[in-house]
This record gives structure tokens, C-alpha cells and sequence, in this order.
């Protein structure tokens, strides 16, 4: 089936009837229902249970690549006890597994257009299990980064693939923005899955140590406290996946943009503002939900954006930018943040991530003054994929050449 899936985006939309004698727009020659197309099943789905396993297959890869990332975190006190670990060098453990996989992700969005995404896909979700396996079992700081470094190989291996097989199985509508939205509301999901998972652990197998920037070390809350207050992410995250199906075709990239951008100033302030003791419903309630704005937003927008502009053989490069830039991110601005709440240590625990949080507002704004000024996104609605319009184009060319060739003959 993951040769058919890949091989179905190069076929040009069928007739409204689903008639399987008429595949491509040139064969025929009344109008084409795009609008229904962008919400029909993909034929290459024998029924709704296949489909539904597919995406739950390639959405639930984007979970555990979350989860790696937040449910280490946590951990990250008793690694830093165990092995002995310079505290100022503590986001080296967290920053290593998104800095190789940002870092390889072009590599293996070529590869998955050069070889299709079905066997990248799985040979990177192979590859990441196998070293979570042997992480496990890891009793250095070496070794804990050697793994951690491999695991995300294999997250950089399977997240421009599964974005590849949702690009090309999906044409442009309704459909494709539901279930993208569905795969960015993953993301917050299997980030909180991690937090709460090893919140659970640190409440109830004595990890005393548990640890979460800015929230349970600054504010001093229970390790299962601290995680459950991240539960807005992960509902927020659901909510506006399924409102995203039937917006994202309403309103235009650039508004949802400037929503998310909004979000982002909106959460580090708060948390730039938050005083001590605060209460969580007037403070980290409202950051969480702001947090969830933008992230989501943001990587729906931009994923069904950039994988519907390009051609199928540039689906798996499309798929490495979209992550690219999310792994990467985290890498470049934790450094940053980290450099500026150890520059500020003097000023006290609480003060100097309060410093970080005023950079990420000044990067929130620095988003939306570059939406204003460069960026305009229309709405995604129901149309032809870039293939098809592409052979559309050759087809009238090559009509208006043959036309002087008629009349000549008559």
C-alpha cells in the first residue's frame, strides 16, 4: 500500500462520479469538482478503518518525538546527580536530540524523495527504538548523550517521511487541513504525555529531584502538580486541531500567523510578569492556553502551506523544512535563553528566567513585525495539487502548439 499512497499525488483529480476509467483532467473533459475532491477519502483507502490506522501511525510518530523531548526534561535533575554533570551544562542532555535532528533532517527529506517515504519512515522509527532501548540501560554521561544523539537519527529519518506520506496521500481542501491540523495537535499532546508520564514517575519513585524550567523549580509546586499544569496544552492542542479542519480554508495563513505570533507574546509575558505565589488561574492558565496558540497555529499554518506549494518529488525536503525549523529552534533559542538566565544568576533563581521569558517576548514581536512586512499566505482551500496543474499547463501548450499545425493542414 506505501508504493500506491506515494504514487496516487502524481495522478491528476478524478470526475465527480469516482469513476475509475477517468483519471486525469486530461481525459476529460467537464469540470471538476475540487471542492469535493478536498473532501472525499483518498480512493487508495479500501475504507474509513485504513485511513484511520494510517493516521494513526504517522500522527502518533510526532508524539513520541514530543515526548522524547519534554519527558527528559524532567529527568534531567537525576541525570545531572547520577553522573555528575556540570549544572551549567545541563541543556546539553536535552538540546542534543533536537540539534541531530534538526541538523539531519535535510539530509533524509532528500533521501525520502529520492526513495519514497514508506521505507524511510519505518527504518526510522526502527532505528529510534532500538537506541531508546539501549538508552535505557545507559550509565554515563557519555553514553546518555551518544544514545540521545541517535535516537533523534531516527526522529530525523521518520518526521520529513510521515510528513511526506500525509502531503502526497492528501490534495488540497478541507480534508488534508483537518488531518494536518490533527498532526500539529500531536505535537502538544505528546509533549504533555512526556511531562505527565514523568511527573507520575517523579511523584511516586521518590524522584525528588524533578525538574521543569520555570515552573517547579521557580515556584516550588509538586512534580505531579507542575505537570498537570500543563494539561492546557494538550486540550488546547485537540480543540484546535479539529477547528483548524474547518478554518484553515476560511481564513487567510497571514491572520492565523499573526494569531500565533500574538500567542507567543502573550505567554512570555505572562510568565515574564508572573509574581511569586501565583495563582494558576490568572497566570499559568492563560500562558499555557497562549502557548498552545501559537505553536499549533503556527505549524498547521505552515505545514499545509509549504507542502501543498510543492511538487511531490520536493515532498521530503518540504517535510525536513517544516520540522527543521522546529528542532532547530529549540536547540538555537534554549542556548540562548540559558546564556541569559545564567548572566542574571546573581539577581536570584526567580529574576533571571524572568530575563529568558523578556527574550521570547522580543522574539514573539520580532514574528509579527516580519508577518506584517513579508509574509502573505491565502486561504487553503480545496484546489488542484502543484502536479496536476503543472500538467494542465504542458496540455494547453502543447494544444496551442498543435493549433497552427491544423490550420495549416486545412
Amino acid at each position: 500500500m506505501a508504493t500506491d499512497i506515494e504514487s496516487t499525488a502524481v495522478h491528476a483529480p478524478e470526475t465527480p462520479s469516482r469513476n475509475k476509467n477517468v483519471s486525469s483532467s486530461s481525459s476529460y473533459s467537464g469540470p471538476i469538482d475540487t471542492e469535493k475532491l478536498g473532501r472525499s477519502r483518498p480512493d487508495i483507502f479500501a475504507n474509513g478503518w485504513v485511513e484511520i490506522g494510517f493516521c494513526i501511525s504517522v500522527l502518533g510518530s510526532m508524539m513520541m518525538a514530543e515526548f522524547l523531548i519534554s519527558g527528559f526534561s524532567v529527568l534531567l535533575p537525576v541525570l545531572i546527580e547520577d553522573t555528575g554533570i556540570d549544572p551549567n551544562q545541563r541543556t546539553w542532555p536535552i538540546t542534543v536530540f533536537s540539534l541531530v535532528t534538526g541538523s539531519l533532517l535535510l539530509p533524509f527529506g532528500r533521501l525520502v524523495d529520492m526513495f519514497g517515504g514508506y521505507p524511510v519512515y519505518l527504518g526510522g522509527l526502527s532505528w529510534l527504538t532500538l537506541w531508546a532501548i539501549v538508552g535505557g540501560f545507559s550509565r554515563t554521561l557519555p553514553m546518555v548523550l551518544a544514545t540521545r544523539a541517535l535516537q533523534g537519527v531516527g526522529a530525523a529519518a521518520f518526521l520529513p517521511a510521515g510528513t511526506t506520506l500525509l502531503g502526497t496521500t492528501y490534495r488540497p481542501g478541507p480534508r488534508k487541513n483537518t488531518i494536518f491540523s490533527l498532526y500539529g495537535g500531536c505535537a502538544p499532546l505528546g509533549f504533555f504525555s512526556g511531562i505527565i508520564v514523568a511527573g507520575l514517575t517523579g511523584e511516586f519513585l521518590y524522584w525528588g529531584w524533578f525538574f521543569w524550567i520555570a515552573i517547579q523549580t521557580v515556584l516550588r509546586v509538586p512534580p505531579l502538580l507542575a505537570a498537570l499544569w500543563f494539561s492546557p496544552m494538550a486540550a488546547g492542542g485537540i480543540i484546535i486541531a479539529l477547528v483548524g479542519g474547518v478554518t484553515l480554508h476560511r481564513l487567510p495563513g497571514t491572520i492565523l500567523l499573526l494569531l500565533a505570533g500574538t500567542g507567543f507574546v502573550l505567554c512570555s509575558l505572562l510568565f515574564a510578569l508572573i509574581p511569586e505565589n501565583p495563582s494558576y488561574w490568572r497566570w499559568v492558565f492563560p500562558a499555557m492556553v497562549c502557548t498552545t496558540i501559537g505553536i499549533d497555529i503556527s505549524f498547521n499554518v505552515s505545514g499545509i502551506f509549504i507542502t501543498t506549494s510543492v511538487p511531490k518529488h520536493q515532498q521530503g525536503l518540504a517535510g525536513a523544512c517544516i520540522n527543521g525549523l522546529v528542532f532547530l529552534g529549540i536547540s538555537f533559542f534554549l542556548g540562548w535563553a540559558d546564556f541569559a538566565v545564567m548572566s542574571r544568576s546573581s539577581n536570584g533563581l526567580g529574576e533571571s528566567y524572568k530575563v529568558a521569558f523578556w527574550f521570547a517576548v522580543g522574539c514573539g514581536a520580532g514574528v509579527i513585525l516580519i508577518v506584517l512586512g513579508f509574509i502573505r499566505i491565502g486561504k487553503a482551500k480545496s484546489d488542484f495539487t502543484v502536479d496536476e496543474k503543472a500538467q494542465q499547463r504542458q496540455t494547453v501548450h502543447e494544444n496551442e502548439e498543435a493549433r497552427p499545425e491544423t490550420v495549416a493542414m486545412t
